[in-house]
Protein backbone atom coordinates (compact mmCIF):
# COMPACT_ATOMS: atom_id res chain seq x y z
CA UNK A 1 0.00 0.00 0.00
CA UNK A 2 1.33 3.43 -0.96
CA UNK A 3 1.61 5.97 1.80
CA UNK A 4 1.80 9.75 1.84
CA UNK A 5 4.30 10.82 4.52
CA UNK A 6 3.80 7.63 6.55
CA UNK A 7 0.02 7.15 6.31
CA UNK A 8 -2.28 5.38 3.80
CA UNK A 9 -4.68 7.48 1.80
CA UNK A 10 -8.48 7.09 2.26
CA UNK A 11 -8.94 5.65 -1.24
CA UNK A 12 -6.37 2.96 -0.46
CA UNK A 13 -8.05 1.97 2.81
CA UNK A 14 -11.47 1.70 1.11
CA UNK A 15 -10.21 0.00 -2.05
CA UNK A 16 -11.30 2.88 -4.31
CA UNK A 17 -9.75 4.66 -7.27
CA UNK A 18 -7.02 7.26 -6.49
CA UNK A 19 -9.18 10.15 -7.75
CA UNK A 20 -12.08 9.33 -5.35
CA UNK A 21 -13.23 12.53 -3.52
CA UNK A 22 -12.69 12.79 0.25
CA UNK A 23 -14.53 14.64 3.02
CA UNK A 24 -12.23 15.44 5.95
CA UNK A 25 -13.71 15.88 9.44
CA UNK A 26 -11.65 18.82 10.72
CA UNK A 27 -11.76 19.87 14.38
CA UNK A 28 -8.58 21.94 14.36
CA UNK A 29 -6.84 19.74 16.94
CA UNK A 30 -3.43 18.18 16.40
CA UNK A 31 -4.73 14.95 14.87
CA UNK A 32 -7.04 16.45 12.25
CA UNK A 33 -4.51 19.24 11.56
CA UNK A 34 -1.84 16.63 10.78
CA UNK A 35 -4.28 14.61 8.66
CA UNK A 36 -5.26 17.73 6.72
CA UNK A 37 -1.63 18.36 5.82
CA UNK A 38 -1.10 14.77 4.64
CA UNK A 39 -4.35 14.65 2.66
CA UNK A 40 -3.57 17.97 0.97
CA UNK A 41 -0.23 16.56 -0.17
CA UNK A 42 -1.86 13.28 -1.21
CA UNK A 43 -4.50 15.22 -3.14
CA UNK A 44 -1.85 16.93 -5.19
CA UNK A 45 -0.14 13.59 -5.85
CA UNK A 46 -3.18 11.37 -6.54
CA UNK A 47 -5.64 13.93 -7.87
CA UNK A 48 -8.52 13.42 -5.42
CA UNK A 49 -10.54 16.50 -4.36
CA UNK A 50 -10.87 17.26 -0.63
CA UNK A 51 -13.76 19.02 1.14
CA UNK A 52 -13.33 20.10 4.78
CA UNK A 53 -16.16 19.84 7.33
CA UNK A 54 -16.16 21.46 10.78
CA UNK A 55 -18.88 21.28 13.45
CA UNK A 56 -19.39 24.01 16.05
CA UNK A 57 -21.25 22.15 18.82
CA UNK A 58 -22.38 25.23 20.76
CA UNK A 59 -20.69 23.90 23.91
CA UNK A 60 -17.44 25.82 24.49
CA UNK A 61 -18.42 29.44 23.84
CA UNK A 62 -15.66 31.67 22.51
CA UNK A 63 -13.19 28.80 22.30
CA UNK A 64 -15.51 27.00 19.88
CA UNK A 65 -15.80 30.22 17.86
CA UNK A 66 -12.00 30.36 17.78
CA UNK A 67 -11.76 26.77 16.51
CA UNK A 68 -14.26 27.44 13.72
CA UNK A 69 -12.32 30.50 12.57
CA UNK A 70 -9.05 28.55 12.78
CA UNK A 71 -10.48 25.84 10.50
CA UNK A 72 -11.69 28.46 8.03
CA UNK A 73 -8.17 29.93 8.01
CA UNK A 74 -6.68 26.47 7.37
CA UNK A 75 -9.05 25.98 4.44
CA UNK A 76 -7.87 29.29 2.98
CA UNK A 77 -4.22 28.38 3.58
CA UNK A 78 -4.56 25.05 1.77
CA UNK A 79 -6.98 26.49 -0.82
CA UNK A 80 -9.63 23.90 0.00
CA UNK A 81 -13.42 24.38 0.34
CA UNK A 82 -14.95 24.08 3.81
CA UNK A 83 -18.46 23.64 5.26
CA UNK A 84 -19.13 24.70 8.86
CA UNK A 85 -22.18 23.55 10.83
CA UNK A 86 -23.27 25.37 13.98
CA UNK A 87 -25.63 23.51 16.36
CA UNK A 88 -26.83 23.87 19.95
CA UNK A 89 -25.88 20.36 21.05
CA UNK A 90 -26.83 20.80 24.76
CA UNK A 91 -30.36 21.80 23.76
CA UNK A 92 -30.63 18.93 21.29
CA UNK A 93 -29.32 16.46 23.89
CA UNK A 94 -31.96 17.59 26.36
CA UNK A 95 -34.71 17.35 23.76
CA UNK A 96 -33.63 13.86 22.64
CA UNK A 97 -32.87 12.53 26.13
CA UNK A 98 -29.21 11.81 25.28
CA UNK A 99 -25.86 12.61 26.82
CA UNK A 100 -23.99 15.56 25.33
CA UNK A 101 -21.18 13.37 23.96
CA UNK A 102 -23.65 11.04 22.28
CA UNK A 103 -25.67 13.90 20.83
CA UNK A 104 -22.53 15.64 19.55
CA UNK A 105 -21.50 12.49 17.72
CA UNK A 106 -24.97 12.08 16.21
CA UNK A 107 -24.91 15.68 14.98
CA UNK A 108 -21.42 15.35 13.48
CA UNK A 109 -22.02 12.16 11.57
CA UNK A 110 -25.44 13.25 10.33
CA UNK A 111 -23.76 16.39 8.95
CA UNK A 112 -20.98 14.36 7.32
CA UNK A 113 -23.43 11.90 5.77
CA UNK A 114 -25.53 14.77 4.41
CA UNK A 115 -22.52 16.44 2.78
CA UNK A 116 -21.33 13.17 1.27
CA UNK A 117 -24.77 12.46 -0.18
CA UNK A 118 -25.32 15.98 -1.54
CA UNK A 119 -21.78 16.39 -2.93
CA UNK A 120 -21.44 12.78 -4.16
CA UNK A 121 -18.37 12.17 -1.97
CA UNK A 122 -17.83 8.45 -1.25
CA UNK A 123 -15.09 8.75 1.39
CA UNK A 124 -15.02 10.30 4.85
CA UNK A 125 -11.65 10.62 6.61
CA UNK A 126 -11.51 11.04 10.39
CA UNK A 127 -8.42 11.63 12.52
CA UNK A 128 -8.77 8.68 14.93
CA UNK A 129 -5.30 7.49 15.92
CA UNK A 130 -3.73 4.64 17.92
CA UNK A 131 -4.53 6.21 21.32
CA UNK A 132 -8.18 6.49 20.32
CA UNK A 133 -8.15 2.81 19.38
CA UNK A 134 -6.69 1.81 22.76
CA UNK A 135 -9.12 4.09 24.63
CA UNK A 136 -12.07 2.57 22.81
CA UNK A 137 -10.82 -0.96 23.47
CA UNK A 138 -10.38 -0.30 27.22
CA UNK A 139 -13.74 1.46 27.43
CA UNK A 140 -15.52 -1.48 25.82
CA UNK A 141 -13.73 -4.03 27.99
CA UNK A 142 -14.80 -2.17 31.12
CA UNK A 143 -18.38 -1.78 29.89
CA UNK A 144 -18.60 -5.36 28.62
CA UNK A 145 -17.91 -6.48 25.07
CA UNK A 146 -17.55 -9.52 22.87
CA UNK A 147 -14.61 -10.29 20.62
CA UNK A 148 -15.95 -7.97 17.91
CA UNK A 149 -15.72 -5.06 20.35
CA UNK A 150 -11.99 -5.69 20.72
CA UNK A 151 -11.49 -4.93 17.05
CA UNK A 152 -12.25 -1.41 18.23
CA UNK A 153 -11.94 1.22 15.48
CA UNK A 154 -11.75 -0.16 11.93
CA UNK A 155 -9.41 1.38 9.33
CA UNK A 156 -12.38 1.48 6.93
CA UNK A 157 -16.05 0.56 7.21
CA UNK A 158 -19.25 1.28 5.28
CA UNK A 159 -20.85 4.63 6.07
CA UNK A 160 -23.86 6.11 4.30
CA UNK A 161 -23.37 5.51 0.59
CA UNK A 162 -19.61 5.16 0.96
CA UNK A 163 -16.97 4.54 3.60
CA UNK A 164 -15.48 6.16 6.68
CA UNK A 165 -11.69 5.77 6.80
CA UNK A 166 -9.11 6.29 9.57
CA UNK A 167 -5.66 6.83 8.01
CA UNK A 168 -3.92 7.68 11.34
CA UNK A 169 -4.52 4.42 13.26
CA UNK A 170 -0.88 3.47 12.81
CA UNK A 171 0.36 6.55 14.69
CA UNK A 172 0.14 7.44 18.38
CA UNK A 173 -1.04 10.80 19.66
CA UNK A 174 2.51 11.58 20.83
CA UNK A 175 3.96 10.83 17.39
CA UNK A 176 1.42 13.09 15.72
CA UNK A 177 2.04 15.99 18.11
CA UNK A 178 5.79 15.64 17.66
CA UNK A 179 5.37 15.75 13.89
CA UNK A 180 3.16 18.85 14.11
CA UNK A 181 5.72 20.70 16.24
CA UNK A 182 8.63 19.60 14.06
CA UNK A 183 6.88 20.68 10.87
CA UNK A 184 5.40 23.89 12.28
CA UNK A 185 1.78 22.76 11.95
CA UNK A 186 -0.29 24.91 14.32
CA UNK A 187 -3.35 23.38 16.00
CA UNK A 188 -5.94 24.24 18.63
CA UNK A 189 -6.47 22.67 22.05
CA UNK A 190 -9.91 21.53 23.24
CA UNK A 191 -9.90 22.28 26.97
CA UNK A 192 -12.74 19.80 27.58
CA UNK A 193 -10.31 16.97 26.77
CA UNK A 194 -8.83 17.44 30.25
CA UNK A 195 -12.15 17.23 32.10
CA UNK A 196 -12.15 13.91 33.94
CA UNK A 197 -15.94 13.79 34.19
CA UNK A 198 -15.91 12.11 30.76
CA UNK A 199 -15.04 8.39 30.77
CA UNK A 200 -12.74 8.55 27.76
CA UNK A 201 -10.85 11.53 29.16
CA UNK A 202 -10.25 9.62 32.39
CA UNK A 203 -8.89 6.65 30.45
CA UNK A 204 -6.70 8.97 28.37
CA UNK A 205 -5.37 10.94 31.35
CA UNK A 206 -4.82 8.18 33.91
CA UNK A 207 -5.15 4.65 32.53
CA UNK A 208 -3.03 4.90 29.37
CA UNK A 209 -0.13 6.72 31.12
CA UNK A 210 -0.11 3.93 33.72
CA UNK A 211 0.10 1.33 30.94
CA UNK A 212 2.92 3.27 29.28
CA UNK A 213 4.93 3.04 32.51
CA UNK A 214 4.58 -0.75 32.42
CA UNK A 215 4.94 -1.46 28.69
CA UNK A 216 6.41 0.36 25.70
CA UNK A 217 3.86 1.60 23.16
CA UNK A 218 0.70 -0.16 24.41
CA UNK A 219 -1.17 1.67 21.62
CA UNK A 220 0.75 -0.28 18.97
CA UNK A 221 0.12 -3.58 20.78
CA UNK A 222 -3.60 -2.77 20.91
CA UNK A 223 -3.55 -2.10 17.17
CA UNK A 224 -1.95 -5.50 16.53
CA UNK A 225 -4.57 -7.18 18.73
CA UNK A 226 -7.35 -5.39 16.86
CA UNK A 227 -5.94 -6.66 13.55
CA UNK A 228 -5.83 -10.26 14.80
CA UNK A 229 -9.36 -10.04 16.20
CA UNK A 230 -10.62 -8.68 12.87
CA UNK A 231 -9.14 -11.71 11.12
CA UNK A 232 -10.92 -14.01 13.58
CA UNK A 233 -14.16 -12.11 13.14
CA UNK A 234 -13.94 -12.46 9.35
CA UNK A 235 -13.71 -16.24 9.80
CA UNK A 236 -16.62 -16.38 12.24
CA UNK A 237 -18.71 -14.17 9.95
CA UNK A 238 -18.35 -16.85 7.29
CA UNK A 239 -19.51 -19.50 9.76
CA UNK A 240 -22.55 -17.40 10.69
CA UNK A 241 -23.43 -16.88 7.02
CA UNK A 242 -23.34 -20.66 6.54
CA UNK A 243 -26.24 -21.16 8.97
CA UNK A 244 -28.07 -17.87 8.53
CA UNK A 245 -31.39 -17.76 6.69
CA UNK A 246 -33.35 -14.73 5.51
CA UNK A 247 -36.30 -15.77 7.67
CA UNK A 248 -34.21 -15.31 10.82
CA UNK A 249 -34.69 -11.56 10.72
CA UNK A 250 -38.36 -12.01 11.64
CA UNK A 251 -37.86 -14.97 13.96
CA UNK A 252 -34.91 -16.95 15.33
CA UNK A 253 -35.57 -20.63 16.22
CA UNK A 254 -34.32 -21.44 19.73
CA UNK A 255 -33.60 -25.07 18.81
CA UNK A 256 -31.16 -23.87 16.14
CA UNK A 257 -29.39 -21.67 18.67
CA UNK A 258 -29.11 -24.52 21.15
CA UNK A 259 -27.36 -26.73 18.59
CA UNK A 260 -24.65 -24.22 17.67
CA UNK A 261 -21.15 -23.90 19.11
CA UNK A 262 -21.17 -21.08 21.71
CA UNK A 263 -18.85 -18.95 19.56
CA UNK A 264 -21.25 -19.18 16.62
CA UNK A 265 -24.39 -19.02 18.77
CA UNK A 266 -23.53 -15.64 20.28
CA UNK A 267 -22.73 -14.22 16.85
CA UNK A 268 -25.98 -15.49 15.31
CA UNK A 269 -27.88 -13.97 18.23
CA UNK A 270 -25.93 -10.71 17.90
CA UNK A 271 -26.76 -10.48 14.20
CA UNK A 272 -30.44 -11.22 14.86
CA UNK A 273 -30.70 -8.52 17.52
CA UNK A 274 -28.73 -5.96 15.51
CA UNK A 275 -30.83 -6.47 12.36
CA UNK A 276 -33.92 -5.84 14.49
CA UNK A 277 -32.55 -2.58 15.91
CA UNK A 278 -31.54 -3.96 19.33
CA UNK A 279 -28.17 -3.02 20.86
CA UNK A 280 -26.46 -6.38 21.40
CA UNK A 281 -24.26 -5.53 24.40
CA UNK A 282 -23.09 -8.20 26.85
CA UNK A 283 -26.04 -7.74 29.22
CA UNK A 284 -28.58 -7.98 26.40
CA UNK A 285 -26.90 -11.10 24.99
CA UNK A 286 -26.94 -12.82 28.37
CA UNK A 287 -30.63 -12.05 28.87
CA UNK A 288 -31.52 -13.11 25.33
CA UNK A 289 -29.67 -16.43 25.69
CA UNK A 290 -31.48 -17.06 28.98
CA UNK A 291 -34.79 -16.31 27.26
CA UNK A 292 -33.95 -18.68 24.41
CA UNK A 293 -33.09 -21.60 26.68
CA UNK A 294 -36.09 -21.09 28.96
CA UNK A 295 -34.42 -19.48 31.97
CA UNK A 296 -35.87 -15.99 31.56
CA UNK A 297 -39.65 -16.12 31.14
CA UNK A 298 -41.22 -15.35 27.78
CA UNK A 299 -40.28 -11.74 27.03
CA UNK A 300 -37.70 -9.00 27.63
CA UNK A 301 -38.95 -5.38 27.51
CA UNK A 302 -36.67 -3.26 25.34
CA UNK A 303 -37.93 0.30 24.86
CA UNK A 304 -41.42 1.71 24.89
CA UNK A 305 -43.78 -0.98 23.62
CA UNK A 306 -41.02 -2.99 21.87
CA UNK A 307 -39.90 -6.28 23.37
CA UNK A 308 -38.01 -9.50 22.69
CA UNK A 309 -40.53 -12.35 22.81
CA UNK A 310 -40.29 -16.13 22.86
CA UNK A 311 -43.29 -17.73 21.17
CA UNK A 312 -43.48 -21.39 20.12
CA UNK A 313 -39.72 -21.71 20.67
CA UNK A 314 -38.95 -18.78 18.33
CA UNK A 315 -37.42 -15.42 19.34
CA UNK A 316 -39.02 -12.34 17.80
CA UNK A 317 -38.62 -8.60 18.28
CA UNK A 318 -42.08 -7.08 18.20
CA UNK A 319 -43.96 -3.96 19.15
CA UNK A 320 -46.61 -4.81 21.69
CA UNK A 321 -49.82 -2.98 20.93
CA UNK A 322 -51.24 -0.63 23.51
CA UNK A 323 -54.02 -2.21 25.62
CA UNK A 324 -57.43 -1.87 24.06
CA UNK A 325 -59.94 0.30 25.88
CA UNK A 326 -62.82 -1.69 27.32
CA UNK A 327 -65.74 -2.30 25.00
CA UNK A 328 -69.07 -4.14 24.92
CA UNK A 329 -70.46 -4.76 21.44
CA UNK A 330 -73.67 -6.76 20.84
CA UNK A 331 -73.50 -9.93 18.77
CA UNK A 332 -74.90 -9.57 15.26
CA UNK A 333 -75.28 -11.76 12.20
CA UNK A 334 -72.65 -11.58 9.48
CA UNK A 335 -69.39 -9.68 9.84
CA UNK A 336 -68.65 -8.38 13.34
CA UNK A 337 -65.87 -5.75 13.06
CA UNK A 338 -64.28 -5.41 16.50
CA UNK A 339 -61.55 -3.15 17.99
CA UNK A 340 -57.95 -4.22 17.61
CA UNK A 341 -58.37 -5.31 14.01
CA UNK A 342 -60.42 -8.38 14.96
CA UNK A 343 -63.17 -9.76 12.70
CA UNK A 344 -65.68 -12.50 13.57
CA UNK A 345 -68.11 -13.86 10.97
CA UNK A 346 -71.33 -15.04 12.64
CA UNK A 347 -73.62 -17.45 10.78
CA UNK A 348 -76.02 -20.33 11.33
CA UNK A 349 -74.73 -23.86 11.00
CA UNK A 350 -74.29 -27.18 12.71
CA UNK A 351 -70.65 -26.77 13.67
CA UNK A 352 -68.64 -23.92 15.15
CA UNK A 353 -65.11 -23.39 13.90
CA UNK A 354 -62.52 -22.53 16.60
CA UNK A 355 -59.77 -22.24 13.98
CA UNK A 356 -58.62 -18.75 12.95
CA UNK A 357 -59.38 -17.82 9.37
CA UNK A 358 -55.91 -16.27 8.94
CA UNK A 359 -52.41 -16.86 10.30
CA UNK A 360 -52.45 -13.64 12.31
CA UNK A 361 -55.36 -14.87 14.48
CA UNK A 362 -57.41 -11.78 13.66
CA UNK A 363 -60.29 -13.34 11.65
CA UNK A 364 -62.62 -15.97 13.08
CA UNK A 365 -65.82 -17.80 12.25
CA UNK A 366 -68.59 -18.75 14.69
CA UNK A 367 -71.66 -20.84 13.71
CA UNK A 368 -74.78 -21.25 15.86
CA UNK A 369 -77.23 -24.15 15.51
CA UNK A 370 -80.01 -21.65 16.31
CA UNK A 371 -78.80 -18.21 15.25
CA UNK A 372 -82.09 -16.41 15.98
CA UNK A 373 -82.02 -17.62 19.58
CA UNK A 374 -78.39 -16.54 19.95
CA UNK A 375 -79.09 -13.05 18.61
CA UNK A 376 -81.91 -12.56 21.13
CA UNK A 377 -79.90 -13.86 24.10
CA UNK A 378 -78.11 -10.56 24.77
CA UNK A 379 -74.59 -11.82 23.97
CA UNK A 380 -71.80 -9.22 23.82
CA UNK A 381 -68.23 -9.09 22.56
CA UNK A 382 -65.46 -7.89 24.88
CA UNK A 383 -61.78 -8.60 25.59
CA UNK A 384 -60.53 -11.05 28.21
CA UNK A 385 -60.54 -9.94 31.83
CA UNK A 386 -58.19 -11.16 34.53
CA UNK A 387 -59.57 -14.35 36.02
CA UNK A 388 -61.83 -15.18 33.04
CA UNK A 389 -62.64 -18.88 32.72
CA UNK A 390 -64.78 -21.04 30.45
CA UNK A 391 -66.72 -24.21 31.20
CA UNK A 392 -65.19 -27.08 29.24
CA UNK A 393 -65.51 -30.80 30.00
CA UNK A 394 -67.50 -30.09 33.13
CA UNK A 395 -64.77 -27.87 34.61
CA UNK A 396 -64.09 -24.16 34.54
CA UNK A 397 -60.70 -23.58 32.93
CA UNK A 398 -58.75 -20.32 33.01
CA UNK A 399 -58.80 -18.75 29.57
CA UNK A 400 -55.32 -17.31 29.90
CA UNK A 401 -53.88 -20.78 30.61
CA UNK A 402 -55.76 -22.37 27.69
CA UNK A 403 -54.48 -19.73 25.28
CA UNK A 404 -50.93 -20.10 26.56
CA UNK A 405 -51.07 -23.87 26.04
CA UNK A 406 -52.54 -23.35 22.56
CA UNK A 407 -49.60 -21.12 21.61
CA UNK A 408 -51.46 -17.83 21.40
CA UNK A 409 -48.79 -15.07 21.54
CA UNK A 410 -48.84 -13.14 24.80
CA UNK A 411 -49.15 -9.80 23.02
CA UNK A 412 -52.35 -11.09 21.30
CA UNK A 413 -54.15 -12.51 24.35
CA UNK A 414 -55.41 -9.13 25.55
CA UNK A 415 -56.78 -8.26 22.09
CA UNK A 416 -58.74 -11.38 21.19
CA UNK A 417 -62.54 -10.99 21.53
CA UNK A 418 -64.63 -13.29 23.69
CA UNK A 419 -68.42 -13.73 23.51
CA UNK A 420 -70.23 -13.40 26.86
CA UNK A 421 -73.56 -13.30 28.61
CA UNK A 422 -74.36 -12.41 32.21
CA UNK A 423 -73.16 -15.82 33.39
CA UNK A 424 -69.74 -15.67 31.75
CA UNK A 425 -67.98 -16.63 28.53
CA UNK A 426 -70.03 -18.32 25.83
CA UNK A 427 -67.35 -18.65 23.15
CA UNK A 428 -63.62 -17.90 22.90
CA UNK A 429 -61.07 -18.14 20.06
CA UNK A 430 -58.97 -21.33 20.05
CA UNK A 431 -61.43 -22.82 22.55
CA UNK A 432 -64.88 -22.85 21.02
CA UNK A 433 -68.21 -22.86 22.83
CA UNK A 434 -68.62 -23.34 26.54
CA UNK A 435 -70.43 -26.51 27.55
CA UNK A 436 -74.16 -26.47 26.63
CA UNK A 437 -73.75 -23.22 24.63
CA UNK A 438 -74.02 -24.53 21.09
Amino acid sequence: MKKQNGIPMPWELAGQAPETPVLLALSGGADSRFLLDRLAKGSRRDGFPVLLAHVHHGIRGKNADRDAEFCRALAKEYQLPIEVLREDVPALAKAHGRGIEEEAREVRYAFFEKLMRERNIPLLATAHQADDLLETMLFRIARGTGAAGLSSILPARPFGNGFVTRPLLGLSAAEIRTACKTEGLDFTEDETNTELTYARNLIRAQVIPALEKLYAAPQKQAAKLADRVRQDEDYFAGQVNAVWQESFQSGLPCNLLAGLHPAIRVRVLTRFLSENGVTADSVMLERAEALANGRNGRKIPLSGTVGLFKHRDVLTVEEKAEPLPGYQIPLREGINELPGGMTVVVAEGKKASPIPQNAGMTAWQVRFSDLAKALSAGYIWRTRKEGDSILRGGHHKRLRKIWRECGVPEELRDRLPVLCNKEGIVWAPMVGFADKKK
